[in-house]
């Protein structure tokens, strides 16, 4: 017989599947695509298991919002500010790119197609992260003496003692309410130059669903990366 339990204490209905396993040795918690299973060695464990199971829904709700918002890698595609783009190169001894609806085309000596992609993706973020930046800091006298794009492989953003912001160039490639956190949380080192309570408090002040989107980044650093 098929056996459901329903989590609800913590947001909308999420019901949890319950799975007999010989092989297992203990309860534990699988985490799928849309879905979670509870995994119980025996039909005895499954009070354990239902005590279990509540007290891990914060971490489950955490685990299925990140793999819903997990990139999916897709062969000679690429996105920007979250919309997914086919990428198209052409051999081309004059460097170009063309940014269409649906399609992204470089041009350039084989060789240099590569670096074309990157050079135009930090243009693109660049020019995004001012325009943001800038309705920060008209917005909550947040003064910033510098914007850069730089390729770091461990972090998204930085902000110097002097105010200089830099951005890794991965995030032209999320969805543009996560940019606006990343630059929104950068901005708030400005006054706060550490990760206080009073930091966090300010970063929900401007960017409210602040948690969410550090989920999102999360579980997208890697992937993210494969593009590059």
């Amino acid at each position: 017989m098929k056996v459901v339990i329903t989590l609800d204490k913590l947001g909308e209905s999420l019901e949890v599947q319950v799975r007999y396993s010989a092989k297992a040795k203990r309860v534990s918690i699988k985490i799928k695509q849309q879905s979670a299973e509870l995994i119980l060695p025996h039909e005895r464990f499954l009070k354990q298991g239902l005590s279990f199971l509540v007290a891990k829904e914060s971490w489950i709700r955490n685990k299925l919002q990140q793999t819903k918002n997990t990139v999916v890698i897709e062969e000679n595609t690429i996105p920007i500010f979250g919309k997914l783009y086919s990428l198209n190169y052409q051999e081309s001894s004059i460097k170009g790119v063309v940014l269409e609806d649906k399609t992204i085309t470089i041009s350039a000596p084989e060789e240099k197609q590569k670096e074309v992609l990157i050079h135009f993706l930090k243009e693109k973020l660049l020019s995004e992260t001012i325009i943001i930046a800038s309705s920060l800091r008209a917005k909550y006298n947040l003064h910033y003496s510098s914007i850069k794009i730089n390729k770091n492989k461990t972090i998204w953003g930085s902000c110097s003692s002097r105010a200089a912001l830099a951005f890794n160039i991965k995030l032209a490639m999320v969805p543009k309410e996560i940019l606006h956190y990343v630059i929104a949380h950068e901005m708030c080192h400005i006054i706060e130059m550490n990760h206080s309570k009073k930091f966090w408090s300010l970063v929900a002040q401007i960017y409210p669903d602040y948690k969410q989107a550090k989920l999102w980044l999360k579980a997208n650093t890697n992937r993210l990366g494969l593009y590059l």
